[in-house]
C-alpha cells in the first residue's frame, strides 16, 4: 500500500499529500515513514541505470 501511496503524491499538491499521509497512517504506517509522504521532494525521481 505505501508503495501505491508513493506513486500517488509523485506531482501532487499538499491537499493530496495531506490525504495520502491520513492513509498510511490509517493503514498502520510508522509516523516516520508516512511523514515521508509530505515532503514536495519525496519520492525522488527513479534513476535510471544504463
Amino acid at each position: 500500500m505505501f508503495r501505491e501511496l508513493k506513486r500517488f503524491v509523485r506531482d501532487k499538491g499538499p491537499e493530496d499529500r495531506q490525504w495520502a499521509y491520513e492513509e498510511a497512517r490509517d493503514a498502520g504506517v510508522d509516523h516516520v515513514y508516512a511523514k515521508r509522504l509530505l515532503d514536495p521532494d519525496y519520492p525522488p525521481e527513479p534513476e535510471v541505470y544504463i
